[in-house]
């Protein structure tokens, strides 16, 4: 029976070893925060829940605009 041979990590197997180690391989320079406007910091709706909204409009985009009309008539 052989022994495994160590050979390349993998990208996964790096990115392990990187999220276990206390090294911040970027110097304090390079750390840049990203800034969101109060209206872009706010959960986006899933899409069950953008369904859900459009399940209640009574627009409905991909209707016939003949049927729309006769609907409200």
């Amino acid at each position: 029976m052989q022994k495994a041979t160590h050979g390349t990590p993998t990208e996964s197997e790096e990115d392990v070893v990187a999220d276990r180690s206390t090294e911040d391989p970027l110097p304090p320079e390079k750390h840049h925060t990203i800034r969101l406007s109060a209206g872009d910091a706010g959960p986006k709706p899933t899409e069950s829940e953008e369904d859900v909204v459009a399940d209640r409009t009574e627009d409905d985009p991909l209707r016939p605009k003949e049927m729309a009309r006769s609907k409200a008539n």
